[in-house]
């Protein structure tokens, strides 16, 4: 779902009658010639001489560097007739991303808030040290990446693209421009001076709050980003190669790495093999044709080589399943744009059994509705598909309200449809509990990140709530689940392994993930242990290609 909201640029333009952001000061950061980390207030980051107020001198400034961990920068005041603010020593940075944000206060009666960003160095290079993970107490971010000729913004928030928002952008020679982000919540600037970059973007919420004696009737969110895209790429010296080829798995991968690196792809265990059909393959939010696998490749869960299979079209967002020996792929989406292109997304309603006795693909009834995101369950012979939505090439889609089955033994009679859902959710997990369907997580049309757990009793058609998912921030969002045993686990971001009561009243830990991640599969593997594979990993950066074993060691 992308995120709509009030979208404003400059500072303040619509609460203080304030024309463009050329009339407003924000905190910026930077950095110069000789690794020193700036931190001034000021209407460009152009200019370095204006006071700075008080809250912004205070503010804490972070480093993401060549490290997975973030590190304080120390800083001390320096006020001369070119630059006002805040410095660090020389050498403290080189490459990587800065960070920082303050509250401002109640202004004009809005809780203003800052978010301030510095891409140090090579702007590709900086990035990529970033990764994925959301940056802590940001609730609104942009991220830039070079194009050809130019330089693309993509604006998110909670996670998510904000689609028409403006974005700003002032070179050193003082010029400005403003572009809207399109669906995928990109912005893209062309032929611009190379040099130093500044960036605004915010958002306005109708909140109403006090903050000391002082009432407000709206929240401001202002983010500033600076880059420089003169600076050329650092080689690597053979101290930095042999560091980067050292970042490795918090343990050793269970199975050889995958052949690239995927999240929301398909993955299920038939007879003595793994199989894995497609998924993402791109930074997160980067959907175009050239961000898909194109491998349906399977492995021994003893270990060996992955095989390369009969590939069907490529996906992601789909739910890969296993009965009887066979493998069925269900729905997906495709994005037909390519790179340079906003987002162009289509969900699929195909729906697929291949036999690895025939090496062969056979086409089974397509869904009623093309599908996405959802999740999938074989139940006694019946093949079980809740949650998801239909994207044809619009921001929103249309997200699915029903749950469905298909009897696998009779397939020619159809697709049919379950008891109303008493939600509405995508990027969930579904599995089950001896005679009843389970619905775990997601995200609802909202764009709330929810932990809620549905059941459908399978004799009754009656749905029912059930304890929910434990956890907070991102859990529940891209979780998988598996029933092993008749017990029923769930993986997710908080890298704890849960497995439902037998009485259905609670959670319990099981087992822990070295590496957590989301848009993952858990499997079975074996009596006593599962597989934890693929996915986004949250310690690491962005999309993994490798597997963790989970021993359940119960008695």
């Amino acid at each position: 779902m992308l995120f709509k909201s009030t979208v404003l640029l400059s500072c303040l333009a619509g609460l203080m009658a304030m024309a463009s952001v050329s009339h407003a000061h924000f905190p910026w950061l930077s950095s110069d010639d000789e690794g020193r980390v700036l931190l001034f207030f000021n209407e460009s980051p152009h200019e370095m001489d204006y006071r700075m107020p008080e809250v912004v001198g205070k503010a804490k400034v972070m480093l993401k560097g060549k490290t997975d961990e973030l590190k304080q920068v120390e800083l001390e005041a320096e006020e001369t007739k070119e630059f006002v603010g805040r410095k660090s020593e020389p050498d403290a940075v080189s490459t990587g991303v800065l960070t920082t944000t303050c509250v401002y206060g109640n202004y004009h009666g809005t809780l203003l808030s800052y978010y301030v960003k510095h891409y140090a160095g090579n702007v590709k290079q900086a990035a990529e040290l970033e990764g994925d993970k959301a940056v802590d107490g940001f609730a609104i971010d942009a991220r830039p990446s070079l194009v050809d000729k130019g330089i693309a913004i993509t604006v998110t928030r909670d996670g998510k693209p904000v689609s028409d928002a403006n974005v700003t952008v002032t070179t050193s020679d003082g010029e400005q421009a403003d572009k809207q982000s399109g669906k995928d919540g990109v912005a893209k600037f062309y032929n611009l001076a190379k040099g130093k970059l500044g960036f605004t973007v915010g958002v306005t919420d109708k909140e109403e709050g006090e903050l000391n004696g002082e009432k407000y009737t709206s929240a401001s969110h202002y983010l500033t980003m600076t880059v420089d895209t003169s600076v050329p790429p650092k080689e690597e010296t053979p101290a930095d190669k042999e560091k980067a080829a050292s970042n490795e798995p918090p343990v050793p991968s269970a199975l050889k790495p995958l052949p690239e690196a995927v999240t929301s792809f398909g993955a299920a265990v038939a007879g003595d093999h793994v199989y894995v059909y497609s998924g993402h393959t791109g930074r997160a939010h980067a959907h175009s044709k050239e961000h898909y696998s194109q491998r349906f490749v399977r492995m021994p869960l003893a270990g060996g080589e992955w095989q390369e299979l009969p590939m069907q079209d490529p996906v992601q967002g789909l739910a890969l399943v296993p009965y009887d020996g066979k493998v069925y792929r269900v729905g997906g989406v495709f994005s037909h744009n390519s790179k340079d292109e906003d987002a162009d997304m289509h969900s699929v309603d195909k729906v697929a059994m291949f036999d690895p006795a025939t090496n062969q693909w056979s086409d089974l009834p397509s869904l009623p509705q093309a599908r996405s995101s959802h999740d999938a369950v074989v139940i006694d012979g019946v093949l079980y598909v809740a949650g998801g939505w239909d994207l044809q090439g619009t921001p929103d889609g249309v997200w699915s309200e029903t749950a469905l089955k298909l009897n696998l033994e009779h397939p020619e009679e159809g697709w049919q449809e379950l008891p109303q859902p008493p939600f509405v959710r995508r990027a969930l997990a579904t599995s089950f509990v001896d005679n009843t369907l389970v619905v775990i997580g997601g995200i609802d049309e909202f764009g709330d990140i929810s932990r809620q757990v549905d059941a459908l009793d399978l004799a009754s058609g009656e749905w029912r709530t059930l304890p929910e998912l434990p956890g907070d921030g991102m859990q529940g969002f891209g979780v998988s689940a598996w029933n092993h045993k008749g017990k029923l686990y769930v993986s997710g971001s908080s890298g704890i392994v849960y497995a439902l009561s037998d009485d259905l009243d609670g959670w319990q830990e099981v087992a822990r993930h070295a590496d957590p991640r989301f848009f993952h599969r858990l499997l079975p593997a074996g009596d006593d242990r599962l597989l934890m594979i693929g996915g986004a990993s949250l310690t690491r950066r962005g999309h993994v290609a490798d597997s963790e074993w989970v021993e359940l060691n119960e008695e």
